[in-house]
C-alpha cells in the first residue's frame, strides 16, 4: 500500500532527537538553579548568556527544525539540560582557606570603627558564615539583618555594604525589596539584599521586612516552569542608615543586628572580598557555630534600645504614669482603665486603639501585671499598680 502523501503546506515535526543533536552542536547549555533560566554559550565562546525561549524557538524554525514550543519547554525542564548552582560554583572555586591563613574577616572588621568593636567583629564574622549557609544549604536561613548605623554622613557605610558583594555574584544582588510577589522572588533569587538607607522606609515596610527575615521558603514560578513551586529562601540582608531611631516595633528587635559606626577606614578595599568569602566558606564547612548565643541575643536587644523609635503608647505611659508596687501605689488599674485615663488626660488627643499593644508597652516599661480581687467585682482582674504623674 502506498504511503499517504503529506498535504501541501503541511510541516512535519522532526523527532526530538534531531532537535537535541542540533542544540548540542550549536551550544553548551545549562539551567540556572537559582533563576530557572537557560544559559548558553557558543562553542567558540567562554561566557554563558541567558537565552529566551522564543529566540531559541525561532532559531530552530529558521534552520528547518519543526518543533512545538510546548515540546521545547519540556526539553528545557528535562535532564537534557544540566542544572548548575551559581552560588555553589562560586564558593567551590575560591582559593582554599585554613586556620594557618590570615584572618581576613577580622582584618576587614577592624577597618570599621564601631563603638562596640568586639561584638561587631564577632557578629560580622557570624553574619558572613550565615550568609554562606543561607545561600547554599536549604536547611539554613539567615534570620538577621546586619545594619551599620551612624549619624555622620559620608562615612562610607553604603560603600562598605556594596564592597561585600563578590563580582561573580553581582547579578544576585539588589537594593530593591517589596512585600509583593516580586519581593518573594527576590528572597529566592538573590545572595544579598542591601537595605540602603533604612530611614526612608515607612513603619509598615520595616515591619514587613521583619517577617521576611524569618521566611525559609517562598512560592515562585521560575522561567519555563508550568506552575509555581516552593523554592528555598537564599538571600541575606545587610543595610545602613543615618537615623538612630529607625526601629519602630517595640515588641522586639532581635532580627536586627545594629552597630553604631564612628568612621570607616577605606583601606579595607586592599583586601580582595573573595578572600573574605573563602574564609567564611571554610568556616561553614568546618562546622563553625554562626548562631547567636542566648547572651548575644540579650546583648543585641539591649544595644538596639537606643535605636528604637518610641510608639505613641510608650510616650503617653511615660508622660502620665510611673510603675508602682503593692506597698506603694496611687491606684490599681487595668490596661483598659489606663488607656481611658490617658485619653482623658490628653483631652482625647491620644489615639490608643489596641489595649493588647498598650499592655506590651507597660511590660517593657517595667510594670508588673498582677491579679487582684475587688469588692465591686465577683472575679479577680488583671492590672497594674501605678502612680499618676
Amino acid at each position: 500500500m502506498a504511503k499517504k502523501k503529506t498535504e501541501v503546506g503541511q510541516k512535519k515535526e522532526l523527532p526530538i532527537i534531531e532537535v537535541q543533536r542540533a542544540l548540542k552542536d550549536w551550544f553548551d547549555m545549562r539551567r540556572n538553579e537559582i533563576t530557572g533560566t537557560i544559559e548558553v554559550r557558543n562553542k567558540d565562546e567562554h561566557v554563558f548568556k541567558e537565552i529566551k525561549e522564543d529566540n531559541l524557538f525561532i532559531k530552530l524554525l529558521n534552520n528547518g527544525y519543526r518543533i512545538s514550543q510546548g515540546v521545547l519547554s519540556a526539553l528545557f525542564n528535562s535532564d537534557f539540560v544540566q542544572t548548575y548552582n551559581p552560588f555553589k560554583v562560586y564558593f567551590e572555586s575560591l582559593p582554599e582557606w585554613n586556620e594557618q591563613c590570615r584572618d581576613y574577616i577580622n582584618e576587614v572588621a577592624n577597618h570599621v570603627k564601631a563603638f562596640d568593636q568586639q561584638q561587631f567583629n564577632i557578629q560580622f564574622k557570624k553574619m558572613l558564615v550565615r550568609a554562606v549557609a543561607c545561600a547554599i544549604d536549604d536547611r539554613s536561613i539567615n534570620k538577621h539583618a546586619f545594619i551599620l548605623l551612624g549619624k555622620k554622613q559620608h562615612t562610607g557605610k553604603s560603600t562598605f555594604c556594596k564592597y561585600l558583594i563578590p563580582k561573580s555574584l553581582k547579578d544576585y544582588y539588589t537594593e530593591n525589596i517589596t512585600s509583593d510577589k516580586d519581593g518573594m522572588v527576590c528572597l529566592s533569587e538573590n545572595f544579598i539584599i542591601n537595605l540602603d538607607e533604612l530611614s526612608g522606609m515607612k513603619k509598615f515596610d520595616l515591619n514587613n521586612l521583619k517577617s521576611m527575615f524569618s521566611k525559609d521558603t517562598v512560592k515562585v514560578r521560575q522561567a519555563f516552569a508550568r506552575k509555581p513551586q516552593t523554592a528555598p529562601r537564599r538571600a541575606s540582608f545587610i543595610g545602613s542608615t543615618n537615623e538612630d531611631d529607625f526601629l519602630t516595633d517595640r515588641t522586639g528587635s532581635v532580627r536586627w543586628l545594629c552597630f553604631e559606626i564612628e568612621y570607616i577606614d577605606f583601606d579595607y578595599v586592599k583586601i580582595d572580598v573573595d578572600l573574605l568569602w573563602s574564609q567564611a566558606y571554610a568556616l561553614y564547612k568546618s562546622g563553625f557555630d554562626f548562631h547567636l548565643t542566648a547572651d548575644e541575643v540579650k546583648e543585641n536587644e539591649n544595644r538596639n534600645k537606643k535605636f528604637q523609635q518610641n510608639s505613641e503608647e510608650y510616650d503617653y505611659v511615660q508622660k502620665y504614669f510611673l510603675p508602682a508596687t503593692e506597698s506603694d501605689f496611687h491606684s490599681f488599674r487595668t490596661a483598659t482603665e489606663i488607656r481611658d485615663y490617658i485619653i482623658t488626660m490628653s483631652e482625647r488627643k491620644a489615639e490608643i486603639r489596641s489595649v493588647e499593644k498598650l499592655g506590651k508597652v507597660l511590660t517593657q516599661l517595667g510594670y508588673q501585671k498582677v491579679s487582684k480581687r475587688s469588692t465591686d467585682r465577683d472575679n479577680p482582674v488583671y492590672g497594674y499598680y501605678v502612680q499618676e504623674l
